[in-house]
């Protein structure tokens, strides 16, 4: 059931970013698709948009499994879009 496996995500998302990013983990919810990622919007200012976009899916269940696929990975691809929008990575 789809509400048991999303539960079972978000446990364990919560649990790996206690783990490895002090507790940090953000999901986001757009028109056509879903992005989550470890660590908060305003972290990493010196990204480049080839080393860690937050991860998406058409559902939140996919896009969680492929967040939780490299769980000490950080995303912080919407901090250069919100600090420095002429650095959006397109993620």
């Amino acid at each position: 059931m789809a509400i048991d496996e999303t539960a079972r995500l978000l446990r364990e998302l919560a649990i790996q970013a206690d783990k490895y990013h002090d507790g940090h983990v953000t999901i986001m919810k757009f028109g056509t698709n879903w992005k989550v990622g470890f660590g908060t919007p305003y972290e990493n200012y010196g990204y480049t948009a080839e080393e860690k976009p937050m991860k998406a899916g058409v559902t939140f269940i996919e896009a969680a499994r492929k967040a939780l696929a490299d769980p000490q990975q950080k995303a912080d691809c919407i901090t250069n879009a919100i600090v420095y929008p002429e650095r959006i990575c397109g993620c």
